[in-house]
């Protein structure tokens, strides 16, 4: 089944679910596993139930994610982030978190609709000086904007016959 043939009700829930689970799980991490954890989400892996919310949230977020083709390569991406933690893998994971942001940034910048949000993302890298937590949640942040701007668009033009 392609990726256009998967019904437009199911593919605004799933993308909602996915934001709702971007937007909560680094603040369940915080709460759950505590703050001494902040060097970076990924290194919530160390608690063993850090580990799961992690894990399992990242996963739902690919699978959201892989409903638009545009982002099939990012959504690979996070599982491949997934597979590789940051402590037994520290520089292959930091390399395909790296090239996620990045791949999501072309992703932003080739959709002119939301120029704001490409403006956006690169003023969040100057961010990367307080820390790759703070961009990290930043980041996340204005991803799930952006999906939901793009979710709002798609109920409007399906839904509502705005054009």
């Amino acid at each position: 089944m392609t990726i256009n043939k998967i019904p437009i009700l199911f593919r605004i829930v799933i993308s909602i679910i996915g934001c709702i689970t971007a937007l909560l799980f680094p603040i369940i991490l915080y709460y759950v596993c505590g703050e001494n954890i902040n060097k970076s989400l990924s290194f919530y892996v160390v608690d063993p139930i850090g580990a799961q919310i992690f894990n399992y949230s990242l996963i739902i977020i690919s699978i959201s994610l892989m409903i638009r083709k545009a982002y099939l390569l990012p959504s690979i991406l996070i599982l491949l982030i997934v597979y590789y933690d940051a402590i037994n893998y520290a520089t292959i994971h930091y390399i395909i978190a790296a090239l996620f942001f990045l791949l999501f940034t072309i992703v932003l910048f080739l959709d002119k609709r939301y120029v704001y949000s490409i403006i956006m993302i690169l003023n969040i890298i100057t961010l990367l000086c307080f820390g790759l937590y703070t961009f990290e949640i930043i980041a996340i942040l204005v991803i799930v904007i952006y999906n939901i701007e793009i979710t709002i668009k798609v109920i409007q033009k399906e839904y509502l016959l705005i054009k």
